[in-house]
């Protein structure tokens, strides 16, 4: 039985997820007058690079996973690393997003 359609389907699921969450927190911080429009420019471009390093990193992955012939232990093992690594790319993304809403703020600030 080979691991690998349901590594990619469960690694898959969790980068759209993750991704679904950055559009949405972009459309969110879209609402604030003085920094919505670079907020929503952002998470869209920020959710693109989330979504293709996220989806290399799960290829990457699955090609080790194929080449290797790893049993379950090792499937469980790849599968945990991939959700930490798309974790540790979606705090980034956060901190990104984060910091273009503040310096449009400021400059929106300074501007008035």
């Amino acid at each position: 039985m080979s691991l690998i359609i349901p590594f990619f389907i469960a690694g898959g699921l969790a980068l759209a997820a993750m991704v679904f969450i950055i559009l949405q927190i972009g459309k969110d911080m879209g609402e604030c007058p003085q920094s919505g429009a670079s907020a929503r420019a952002a998470s869209r471009v920020i959710a693109v690079g989330y979504a293709a390093c996220g989806l290399g990193g799960l290829i990457f992955a699955s090609s080790i996973m194929v080449s290797k012939s790893i049993p379950l232990e090792g499937f469980l093992l790849s599968l945990g690393l991939v959700i930490f690594a798309l974790g540790i790319g979606f705090g980034i993304a956060m901190s990104n997003l984060r910091e273009v809403a503040n310096k449009a703020a400021i400059a929106a600030k300074v501007m008035a």
